[in-house]
């Protein structure tokens, strides 16, 4: 492939700066383009003429009043653009096929419990990437394909460093379907995903510094500083199922070598497999007053509690975000003794962190389609 020549790239990159700034503060006239990128009249002018040529973006009616020409709004074209949305778990893959207002245009979905390897998953997901495809008036407007996976991920490469249950180690999935596929494709782990678009426009878009923390049949995190995800050197930053709560009897050994690690007990899956019953009849028994599980339930609540106040000690976040389906089955219950944790436990010059609570419920395929949406204008 031959390199491009450093006009292409700035001509490239300049607009990228007119997109994202349309599209961040849009609808917005030439001039103010002008202003707030530095660019000029005769570039925007360049610029904003291409875009609309591919209808990526369109022009407003005019709110100008007075005498002369009225400056133009222009705005990002969001019923003519579409992108993919997947979600890849170990029982199934989702994927959804929306426009860039977020309305879901089609949806196809498969039970996938049992991937035998790599090329098994591959398969699933590319079976549903095409079946979406034919909702489609024009494969032109489809912008890009965003993946969310359970596992860990190089974003940046395209790798799923390792997915146990999907088969996946080093698997270089960007570069697979981008084989395949025109779009471009964007992939992340589940949570990292939620932390991302929660940064933009979500629950934590007013926090500059954040942690995100997901208890489901796993536990996942992720750290986000400056409103850059921090994702470590073995992009494994924020495995927040690894910190050491539980101790003495209760330090059991877990699947990542060492013992007492948060996910043995705290996790849904842990959960279930010590006390032998699952979250939903858990909750029910303490609803009918059964001690035993209540006792439960607030050791692993604690254990929850020690192990944030101790983030929020080293990364002193403005928010924190909590999510999955352990605070959507037990929040009432676990929350506030989160909260009450972190009076005791947190200096006082950090006990102003806010918690946010987000369901798990929330479409995954939606927030992996808005992944795609926001690399697109992304500077």
């Amino acid at each position: 492939m031959k390199a491009k020549s450093s006009a292409q790239v700035m001509k490239a990159y300049n607009q990228q700066r007119v997109l994202n700034v349309i599209y961040y503060e849009g609808p917005i006239s030439r001039i103010d383009i002008a202003a707030k990128t530095g660019l000029t009249q005769q570039t925007i002018t360049n610029i904003t003429g291409r875009l609309l040529e591919e209808n990526i973006i369109i022009e407003g009616k005019s709110t100008g009043s007075g005498a002369g020409r009225k400056p133009i709004p222009l705005e990002i074209n969001h019923s003519q653009l579409y992108a993919i949305g997947i979600e890849i778990t170990v029982q199934s893959i989702r994927g959804i096929l929306v426009d860039f207002n977020h309305n879901i245009l089609a949806e196809q979905s498969i039970d996938a419990a049992n991937y035998n390897n790599a090329d098994d998953t591959l398969h699933y997901l590319q079976s549903i990437i095409d079946a979406l495809l034919t909702n489609a008036s024009s494969l032109q407007l489809i912008k890009g394909i965003g993946i969310s996976i359970q596992g860990v991920v190089d974003p940046l490469a395209g790798i799923v460093i390792n997915s146990h249950a999907l088969h996946l180690k080093d698997y270089p999935l960007k570069e697979k379907l981008e084989q395949h596929y025109s779009f471009p494709v964007h992939i992340d782990n589940d949570i990292n995903t939620i932390a991302i678009v929660e940064n933009s426009g979500g629950a934590l878009d007013s926090s500059q510094n954040n942690l995100t923390l997901s208890i489901d049949e796993g536990i996942g995190g992720a750290i986000v500083i400056n409103k850059e995800l921090y994702t470590g050197y073995h992009h494994r930053a924020g495995e927040f199922g690894h910190i050491k709560t539980f101790f003495g009897k209760d330090a059991l050994p877990c699947h990542c070598g060492s013992a007492g690690c948060l996910t043995t007990m705290a996790s849904i899956g842990g959960l279930e497999n010590v006390f032998s019953i699952s979250i939903d009849n858990m909750i029910k028994e303490i609803m009918k007053g059964n001690q035993r599980y209540e006792n439960a339930l607030l050791k692993i609540g604690n254990a929850i509690g020690d192990g944030l106040c101790n983030l929020i000690i080293f990364f002193d976040p403005e928010k924190v975000l909590l999510t999955g389906r352990l605070f959507d089955m037990a929040g009432d219950f676990i929350i506030p003794i989160i909260k009450e944790k972190m009076k005791t436990s947190v200096p006082h010059f950090s006990r102003d962190v806010i918690l946010e609570y987000l369901s798990k419920r929330q479409e995954q395929a939606s927030m992996a389609a808005e992944l795609a949406i926001q690399e697109m204008f992304k500077l």
